[in-house]
């Protein structure tokens, strides 16, 4: 078998995207991630807009990244302002805000766990 002759260029690309994985799971007020669990959920994710009437969630975070549980042990991490395109994207095309969360006070639009994989396809 030959060997590639770009394989340091490869492995200095895997030690950034460790590093830049690092600096998300260890985030400070400047890199905040909002951590959603949501394992027992079967194929979409709620995305909160409001909370007993005022505006909350996706709305009102500062986080930089949502990580969603989509399964136990199994974790998305996405972009907040990706996660946004993707409540417009629903909402523009059928999707309605609903009750859920917060024992039906929290409002929000229900994104299909697919997405959150998917989220440059749109």
């Amino acid at each position: 078998m030959a060997r590639d002759a770009r394989w340091d260029l490869r492995l200095r690309e895997g030690q950034l995207a460790e590093g830049a994985l690092a600096r998300i799971l260890m985030a400070d007020e400047e890199t905040a991630v909002e951590v959603k669990a949501e394992p027992e959920a079967r194929t979409h994710v709620f995305v909160e807009t409001a909370s007993h009437g005022n505006p909350s969630g996706i709305h009102t975070t500062a986080a930089e990244w949502y990580a969603y549980e989509v399964g136990p042990e199994r974790w998305v991490l996405i972009k907040t302002r990706d996660l946004i395109r993707l409540v417009v994207y629903a909402l523009d095309h059928g999707a309605m805000e609903r009750a859920g969360g917060d024992g039906g006070r929290a409002r929000g639009v229900p994104i299909p766990k697919a997405w959150l994989v998917g989220v440059m396809d749109r």
